[in-house]
């Protein structure tokens, strides 16, 4: 009985420990991570998903990407604090909004920390869809290269947006 409740326990704080984080880049710097919402949710496979909240239909997305999966990715290895870690780089597409206020990625990562979400009825400007060309890099589990990868780096647009523990 002991044993259950150890497991039950542990579970439980797992759960309540996981979660995906994401930072963003700009003007040569990473934020540190922050934990999604639980208001957001990610729907997809391991070479496109979208971000969007539980609330909203999947096609209010906030933030969308595509890896061209016709393109084969090429690997680059480099060693951090002496572990040797494979980055396999992909080329391909993400979409993202902005407004008249915050007219570019950079200012909508300044002002938000986040991809902003699809137009509310609070927002007072009109907002519109970009759709750019990205490079995105995935780190593998090395102990099971077929799973989905654990952490992706989206560069685009002088910027870059990392998800990880997905």
């Amino acid at each position: 009985m002991k044993r259950i409740s150890l497991l039950f326990l542990s579970l439980l704080f797992y759960t309540l420990t996981y979660a995906v984080s994401y930072a963003c880049y700009y003007d040569g710097y990473w934020s540190s991570w922050k934990s999604f919402s639980y208001g957001w949710e990610i729907y997809g496979n391991w070479s496109g998903f979208i971000i969007y909240e539980k609330s909203e239909h999947p096609s209010n997305y906030m933030f969308k990407f595509q890896i061209d999966t016709s393109v084969p990715p090429q690997q680059e290895t480099n060693y951090t604090n002496g572990k040797q870690k494979t980055w396999y780089v992909y080329q391909g597409v993400v979409e993202y909004y902005v407004t008249e206020d915050y007219p570019t990625i950079k200012d909508v990562f300044k002002h938000y920390g986040f991809p902003i979400e699809r137009p509310r009825s609070y927002l007072s400007t009109p907002i519109v869809k970009r759709t750019a060309r990205a490079t995105i890099k995935t780190v593998k589990r090395p102990w099971n290269a077929k799973k989905h990868p654990e952490c992706y780096n989206f560069f685009f647009d002088d910027v870059a947006f990392a998800i990880d523990e997905l």
